[in-house]
This record gives structure tokens, sequence and C-alpha cells, in this order.
């Protein structure tokens, strides 16, 4: 596979196309025996799609496909963590039985727009890409709308959870 990566980097297109053929297959083998069935497919789309995406630019320092699977390894430890997040979310809320749905979805809501708005007048930027960010828009379709670099997009993305996440944690809303 190693070949096939610097035949691919020098331009060979059929090259690259097996190279990203079989890095898919080892991807999806891989992240389904981490993760499952359910979600080793979007997983191991996104870890070939990044890859695709930096190594042409990228300086091997321990190989091409020790570079890849780290890539996968971030995506997929990304995901656990999340799914994680998610977990704990979910049975914080089930712990939460003081107000009737509805009231607690409004007062929710309430306090969301709040922070959304001092995040627009802390900086429209930040609630921008976090809207796009949102709305499902892919890092490239975000950077290219906004006209930043994708490194610049992770930045503002974090800093932009940040500031929503500190504002609903000051108004008592677990985020």
């Amino acid at each position: 596979m190693e070949e096939l990566a610097r035949k691919a980097v020098s331009g060979d297109s059929a090259a690259e196309r097996e190279l990203f053929e079989q890095l898919l297959e080892r991807f999806r083998y891989l992240a389904k025996r981490r993760v499952g069935e359910e979600d080793c497919e979007d997983l191991a789309q996104e870890a070939c799609t990044t890859v695709f995406e930096k190594y042409r630019h990228q300086e091997f320092t321990v190989g091409f496909l020790a570079w890849a699977h780290g890539v996968l390894r971030m995506k997929i430890g990304n995901y656990l963590q999340k799914k994680r997040r998610m977990g704990e979310r979910e049975a914080e809320l089930d712990e939460d039985v003081g107000a009737p749905p509805h009231e607690v979805d409004a007062t929710l809501k309430r306090h969301l727009l709040d922070c959304l708005r001092e995040l627009i007048r802390a900086g429209g930027y930040y609630a921008r890409i976090l809207n796009l960010a949102h709305q499902g828009y892919q890092t490239a379709e975000v950077c290219e709308r906004v006209g930043i670099t994708a490194n610049n997009y992770y930045v503002t993305l974090s800093r932009g959870r940040s500031m929503l996440r500190d504002c609903l944690q000051g108004k008592g809303v677990s985020a």
C-alpha cells in the first residue's frame, strides 16, 4: 500500500483509485470491529475523506498506512467520546423529573436563544460557523462559503461551542 501511496502522490490517478478502494475496505473492517455494524461505514468514509484531503500535502514520518490508521483511530475515538457524552446527557435528562417536559423544553429553548444572541453579539462569525455546521455542511463547504482554512474552521467551531456551553452552564443548563 505504501507503493500505491507514492504513486498516488506523484499524480497516478489509477494508483490513487486503487489506494483508496483498499483503504476504505480496510477502514470498514477496522471500524466494524471497534464500533459495530451500525456506524462503521460512516466512520470509514469520513476517515478516508480526511486522508484523501490531506495525504498529498502530508509529510509521512511513520509511513502512509500508519498515518492513515492514525486518522481512523482519531475518528473512532471522537465517535466513542461523543457517544459516551450523549449517554451521560440522556442519563442526566432522565434524572430531571422536576418540571413537565413541555416546560423544560420551553425553558431550554429560551436559554438557548438567549445564549445564541450573546454569541452573535460577541462575534457573529462564531454563530455563522456553528449554524453552518449544525445545518450539516461539510468542512470544505463551510470553509469555501466563509473564506477560511480548515484549521481556522475547527478552531472557530471549538471556540463557538465553548462559548455556547459556558453561556448555557451560566444559566444553569447542563450542556
